[in-house]
């Protein structure tokens, strides 16, 4: 029985998944829009909830924006000390949307969806965080299939953005009325 190292089953399963040469054009422009386009709807979701949301839609905008930073940090520094090609500067798949030749691991794209996802998964509000699972979901396949991440560059994202996610519910409660008063306006509602 062979056994594969995380590498042969990250391009295994890359390959598995990315584009073949008869992928039918539908198919291919689907996959472009969720992975070049859907990312520009997050900051218009944000400034929607921030400015017509309640009290607990704007704290979960801040919990995700928090998130997104601290995981986009870690992922940083994790670009800067284990720097890992995307599959066209490996010669592997094929690469149908320009990208620049850039570090893949962990995807950005994925940060911002599943810390949209996880933090409104924690609120409870399972709505939107079933309509960010999804959309997740399809970034997370679209940027493979249209060869510019590997399936972990996925997976390590998710899991960064799930444990800052969790550190940060553990400390919520002492940092949340400094933040939420500091940012919104909200002391003549409090009682």
């Amino acid at each position: 029985m062979m056994i594969l190292n995380i590498e042969e089953l990250n391009l295994t399963w890359f390959q598995s998944i990315n584009a073949s040469a008869n992928a039918p054009e539908l198919v291919v422009n689907s996959a472009k829009f969720f992975a070049e386009y859907v990312l520009y709807a997050l900051p218009l979701f944000f400034i929607f909830l921030w400015f017509f949301g309640t009290k607990a839609q704007k704290e979960i905008v801040l919990k995700s924006l928090l998130v997104i930073f601290i995981s986009l940090c870690i992922g940083q520094l994790i670009i800067m000390f284990f720097p890992h090609p995307r599959p066209f500067m490996m010669g592997v798949g094929r690469t149908l949307i320009v990208h620049a030749p850039n570090a893949s691991f962990p995807s950005h794209h994925m940060i911002f969806f599943s810390a949209v996802f996880i933090s409104h998964f924690l609120a409870k509000n399972y709505k939107i965080s079933l309509i960010f699972f999804i959309l997740t979901l399809l970034v997370a396949w679209s940027r493979i299939y249209l060869g510019v991440h590997f399936p972990f560059d996925m997976i390590g994202a998710f899991c960064i953005v799930m444990c800052v996610a969790l550190l940060l519910e553990l400390f919520w409660k002492r940092i949340r009325s400094i933040i939420m008063n500091s940012l919104i306006l909200y002391k003549h509602t409090q009682k």
